[in-house]
C-alpha cells in the first residue's frame, strides 16, 4: 500500500526545511517493525524533533496561527501513516484533526480530514496492529512528491476509505468512513469540524 502526495505551498526555505525534516523522520519510522498486536506511536517512533536531533524550523498550525517551530511540517508524514492504517484496517487508538483548515482546493495535497496533527509530548498518532503480518513503514522523498510505503509479511485485507465534507457554520465538517472491500456496511471512524484559517 502506498500514499502519494505533493508537498504542499510552503516555499523557500521553510519547502527546504520541511523536505529535510520529513527525510530525518521518514529514516527513523523505517527501523519500526511493527508486529501483531503492537502499537505504533508516531512519537516513540521519531523522538523528539529537536534542532539537536537535526530538525529545521517548518511551518505549523499553533492554535489559530501560522507560525514556524523546529519539527515543523512534519504533520504531512503522520497524516500520510494514518491513511494508510485506515487503508489496512487497523485500529485507530490516537489521531488529533488540524485546529485549522490551511488550504484551498488549489492548494490541498491530501484530502481534509486524511490529517493526523501531532506535537511531541501533547498529541501523538498511535495504532494497533490487529493483523496477523508484521508491518513496515518506508518513506520516499523526490521530485516535490512524499511517498509512504506500508510493507506487509503476508496480504493484507483492503479497506475503501470515505472523506466526505459538508459545510456548517464557520468550518467545512468531515466524516471519515471505512470499509472493508467487498463489504456493504461502513464504520464511521469521526467527524470533524475544520475552521478556515483566518
Amino acid at each position: 500500500m502506498t500514499v502519494s502526495q505533493g508537498v504542499g505551498s510552503a516555499t523557500g526555505a521553510l519547502l527546504d526545511n520541511k523536505l529535510h525534516n520529513l527525510g530525518l523522520a521518514a529514516a527513523r519510522i523505517e527501523k519500526v517493525v511493527i508486529h501483531p498486536g503492537q502499537v505504533f506511536s508516531f512519537w516513540r517512533a521519531v523522538g523528539r524533533p529537536s534542532a539537536a536531533a537535526g530538525y529545521r524550523a517548518g511551518r505549523t498550525i499553533t492554535g489559530a496561527a501560522l507560525g514556524t517551530s523546529v519539527g515543523g511540517g512534519l504533520c504531512q508524514l503522520s497524516g500520510m501513516a494514518y491513511v494508510l492504517a485506515l487503508q489496512a484496517g487497523l485500529r485507530i487508538l490516537e489521531r488529533h484533526p488540524h485546529s485549522r483548515d490551511l488550504y484551498t482546493d488549489v492548494t490541498r495535497f491530501a484530502p481534509l480530514g486524511a490529517d493526523a496533527t501531532v506535537v511531541y509530548a501533547y498529541k501523538d498518532l498511535r495504532f494497533l496492529n490487529t493483523t496477523g503480518a508484521s508491518l513496515q513503514l518506508r518513506g520516499e522523498l523526490g521530485d516535490g512528491v512524499v511517498c509512504l510505503h506500508l510493507w506487509a509479511s503476508a496480504p493484507l485485507k483492503v479497506h475503501e476509505v470515505e472523506f466526505i465534507a459538508e459545510a456548517c457554520p464557520g468550518a467545512t465538517r468531515v466524516r471519515t468512513l471505512r470499509r472493508a472491500v467487498g463489504t456493504p456496511v461502513a464504520e464511521m471512524l469521526s467527524c470533524d469540524d475544520y475552521p478556515r484559517l483566518a
